[in-house]
């Protein structure tokens, strides 16, 4: 076997991607890789960083998934899997990559995101490097690919992105049972007073947690409560109360605020077909509430985060 053969079968290992210290330990010469390259055979994603054209070609069809949902863009392992080999031993892909990689809700993907150990000066434009000393259980494999865990994932979100992103992750994983806050309170107490960021307001966004006895259902109610949250002269309801009125029949509403009685609904004139039908059904929902003696105030998903004003200056007036 060719040295060019050994290297391509280490390549494939690693979606198509190998180092300079790869094609050494292959036999190939970096005089014989830069040949490659000219040739086209190879191409090289960054610093000491290649990729096999072949392994490119046919690695460019796949995307990661996980109980078949698409988690990355197709095309992006390689990047992702050129950034860790550029990382070197014990880098691992963190922050937002991770979160995507996991298949969290909010976090936005841009420059891919890497954790490397605690003195180790690299530097590159292709990446966002943060740096850490990971312990075993705070490092995961999917794909291939080297991230850090869930909790440290929660953890590192918390310290980059705002009390909304974290919260929407949070609850998307908690609804796919992922996660839950008594598995990331465990991880806060192993790392509390140990220097790593993002501990307080992973706190706060498990704090707030204690609302729900269940996980919110979409984007758009992470977005009303975190909207209440930060008016700050507004209480916190409570999430997923159901109620039972005259007949018997359950009837469950997004949020409810005690002291008021007063719930609130955030739902979409598209799940329901017309904006008429979507009337109707709010109209009867709450004549049934009102037989309990609550009062149902409906918000759309668009009017949260579009007008989220207006939602706040309805809802003072409502619990007035």
């Amino acid at each position: 076997m060719t040295g060019f053969a050994k290297l391509a079968v280490l390549a494939s290992r690693n979606h198509g991607v190998f180092t300079t210290a790869d094609a050494r330990a292959a036999g190939v010469t970096r005089k014989e890789v830069f040949t490659a390259v000219r040739a086209g055979r190879c191409r090289k994603l960054m610093s000491r960083v290649y990729a096999m054209t072949d392994a490119a070609r046919e690695r460019d069809q796949l995307a990661l998934e996980v109980d078949g949902e698409r988690l990355i863009p197709v095309g992006m392992l390689q990047e992702l899997a050129a950034a860790v080999a550029w990382g070197g031993a014990r880098a691992v892909l963190s922050h937002r990559t991770a979160a995507l990689l996991h298949g969290f809700e909010g976090p936005e993907h841009g420059t891919p995101e890497l954790t490397v150990p605690t003195g180790r000066s690299i530097v590159s434009e292709a990446v966002r490097v943060h740096h850490a000393n990971l312990e075993e259980p705070e490092v995961a494999v999917l794909g291939g690919l080297r991230l850090t865990s869930i909790a440290r994932t929660f953890l590192d979100l918390a310290a980059v992105c705002t009390h909304e992103t974290v919260t929407m992750a949070f609850h998307h994983a908690w609804r796919q049972e992922r996660v839950t806050a008594a598995q990331l309170k465990l991880a806060l107490r192993a790392r509390r007073g140990r220097g790593v960021r993002g501990v307080l307001q992973l706190e706060s966004v498990l704090e707030d947690s204690s609302q729900f006895s269940r996980p919110m259902e979409s984007a758009a109610e992470v977005r009303f409560f975190c909207l209440v949250k930060r008016a700050g002269d507004l209480p916190l309801p409570r999430g997923q109360r159901t109620f039972t009125v005259g007949n018997g029949e359950k009837v469950r509403v997004d949020f409810y605020f005690e002291a008021a009685n007063l719930a609130v609904e955030i739902d979409s004139y598209e799940r329901h077909g017309s904006t008429q039908t979507h009337h109707d059904r709010t109209s009867e929902r709450a004549t049934k509430l009102r037989g309990c003696g609550v009062r149902l105030v409906p918000f759309t998903p668009n009017e949260v985060k579009r007008t989220p004003e207006r939602v706040v200056q309805a809802l003072r007036r409502e619990l007035r």
